[in-house]
């Protein structure tokens, strides 16, 4: 029996949940999506100062979140899949990435920080004016 779809192509973006069983963003994009991109982006702002000349991240933290995403690539490589990993400004690289690959839905964790935020509001404007269905949960 054939599974009907919500979407053809969807961007999986991981975040901080780097996980894959209570990840509710990936989840989600399983049942709807017949294809789908899995993405985690360095955004090089983590690695710039804040406004007040404070280091965002330690290079202990730097290292961790390595070694999470790394490790979170084993797993989904274990399951055949594939983790995309990109350096860069999100807005950037997902905007690329949508236009690349022509994606219906876009699937990301919603975040509380101010900058994760604001990012997202960039991000679901840039996406909704593709005609993107946006889905932060």
């Amino acid at each position: 029996m054939d599974m009907a779809f919500k979407y053809k192509k969807s961007l999986i973006w991981f975040r901080k949940n780097l996980r894959l069983a209570d990840n509710e963003s990936l989840i989600s994009a399983i049942q709807d999506s017949q294809t789908y991109l899995l993405l985690y982006i360095f955004d090089e702002a983590d690695l710039q100062d804040t406004p007040i000349n404070l280091p965002r991240s330690s290079d202990h933290k730097c290292n961790f979140k390595w070694e999470s995403v790394e490790d979170l690539r084993l797993q989904i490589s274990d399951l055949g899949g594939n983790l995309n990993i990109l350096r860069g400004n999100p807005y950037e690289i997902i905007k690329i990435l949508t236009q690349a690959y022509q994606f219906e839905a876009f699937y990301a964790p919603q975040e509380a920080g101010t900058y994760e935020i604001q990012a997202e509001k960039s991000i679901e404007r840039l996406l909704t004016g593709q005609l993107v269905k946006v889905n932060f949960t």
